[in-house]
C-alpha cells in the first residue's frame, strides 16, 4: 500500500487508484506465493509492514476503492466470482453454494459478510466491486420476499426497522451495524433510526455489560455524527463515563484486557472515533473532535485516562505535523500533566 500511496493523491483519478491496487497486489503474489509458502502468516506480516493511517480514508482512497480493496475476505470474493459465473451463465457448484450461505428450512440466506449494502461509484464492469445479491436474486437462490433483497441503503434500513419492530434493541442495532451503510441513508431513515434507539440511549442500556452495547453506541455514534449533533453526543458519553467512575471508582481501564471496565472503555473510544469521523468536516477538524472527547471522558473518568493517553500517542503518525499540533499535542500534555 505505501508504494501506491505515492502515486493516488487527490488529483489522481479513483479509478486509477483502483487499478494500480490490484496490480500491485498481483505482483506481490507472482513474487511471494511460491506452492509451498504459508500464506497466512506471510499475510499478517504484509498486513504489519502497511499500516493505514486514520487519514487515509479522507485524503487518499474513495468509499468504492476501500471496499473493493481493504475490506475484501475470502467470502466476499468467492461470491463475487459466483455473481460473475452466473452472469456468464455457468452453474456454480453446490460446495460453493454452500460456502456462499446456509439453508434456513427452505429458503437460502447469503453469508452475513454479503448482506450489506456496497458503496456507489464503482464502474459498471468492475466484476469486483459488485453486488452479489441481486445476481443471486436473479438466479432464484434467495426468495424474493427476503428482507436482504433490498440493495439500496435507505430502504434496508426501513425494512429493518420494520421488521424487528416486535424485537428489543439488540438485534434492531446488530443488524443496522452489520448491514447499513449509515453514511449512505437519507435524512429520513437517520431521524427514524434515531428515533427507534434514542429510548435505550437514556437508560443503563449504554452503560451496562451486554454483547450488544458496543454495536448502539457504535449506531448512536454514527448518527450523531451524520447530524453534527455534537451536543447530543457530548451528553451521551458523559452519561456513560459519570456511570463508569460510580462503578469503578478506583480501576484504570486497559485496552489489552476483558473485565467489564476495560471493554467498556473500548466501546467508549470506538464511538468517539466513530462519531469524529462520521461528521462531515475536514481532516484536522476531525482530530480536535476525538481529541477534546477523549479529554473529555479522561476528566470525568480518571480510569479512562490511561485509555486516552495510549490512543493519543497511537494517533501522533496518523496525521501530519501542523494537524497533530494542533489536535494531539495539546491534550497529550494536559493529560500527562495531570497524571
Amino acid at each position: 500500500m505505501h508504494s501506491c500511496r505515492g502515486i493516488t493523491r487527490a488529483e489522481r483519478p479513483q479509478l486509477a487508484a483502483f487499478y494500480l491496487l490490484w496490480l500491485h497486489a498481483d505482483q506481490l503474489m507472482r513474487v511471494l506465493s511460491p506452492s509451498n509458502s504459508a500464506l497466512r502468516a506471510l499475510g499478517d506480516w504484509l498486513y504489519a509492514q502497511t499500516p493505514r493511517r486514520l487519514t487515509d480514508d479522507q485524503e487518499v482512497w474513495g468509499r468504492w476503492v476501500r471496499n473493493s480493496v481493504f475490506s475484501l475476505s475470502a467470502t466476499r470474493i468467492r461470491a463475487a466470482i459466483a455473481a460473475e459465473l452466473l452472469d456468464l451463465g455457468a452453474t456454480v457448484p453446490a460446495d460453493q453454494i454452500t460456502m456462499l450461505g446456509r439453508d434456513t428450512g427452505g429458503d437460502w440466506m447469503p453469508n452475513p459478510q454479503l448482506l450489506a449494502t456496497l458503496p456507489s461509484g464503482s464502474p459498471d464492469l468492475c466484476w469486483i466491486s459488485r453486488d452479489p445479491i441481486p445476481v443471486f436474486l436473479k438466479a432464484g437462490w434467495m426468495a424474493a420476499d427476503n428482507p436482504f433483497v433490498v440493495r439500496e441503503p435507505s430502504g434496508l434500513l426501513m425494512r429493518i426497522i420494520q421488521e424487528t419492530r416486535d424485537e428489543n434493541w439488540r438485534v434492531l442495532v446488530s443488524l443496522v451495524v452489520l448491514v447499513v451503510d449509515i453514511a449512505a441513508v437519507d435524512d429520513a431513515a437517520l431521524s427514524e433510526l434515531k428515533r427507534q434507539i434514542k429510548g435505550y440511549l437514556t437508560l443503563d442500556d449504554a452503560a451496562d455489560p451486554d454483547p450488544s452495547r458496543s454495536a448502539l453506541l457504535d449506531v448512536a455514534a454514527r448518527i450523531f455524527g451524520r447530524q453534527s449533533a455534537d451536543q447530543e453526543f457530548k451528553n451521551l458519553i458523559t452519561d456513560v463515563a459519570k456511570t463508569a467512575r460510580f462503578r469503578w471508582p478506583r480501576e484504570n481501564a486497559d485496552l489489552h484486557s476483558e473485565a467489564d471496565v476495560d471493554r467498556l472503555a473500548l466501546d467508549l473510544a470506538n464511538a468517539i472515533h466513530l462519531f469524529s469521523w462520521a461528521r462531515h468536516s475536514e481532516t484536522s477538524a476531525r482530530m480536535t473532535s476525538f481529541c477534546d472527547l477523549l479529554r473529555h471522558v479522561a476528566t470525568i473518568w480518571q480510569g479512562f485516562r490511561s485509555v486516552a493517553l495510549e490512543l493519543l500517542e497511537s494517533v501522533l503518525v496518523q496525521a501530519d505535523i501542523p494537524t497533530v499540533a494542533l489536535s494531539v499535542w495539546p491534550v497529550l500534555i494536559e493529560l500527562k500533566a495531570c497524571r
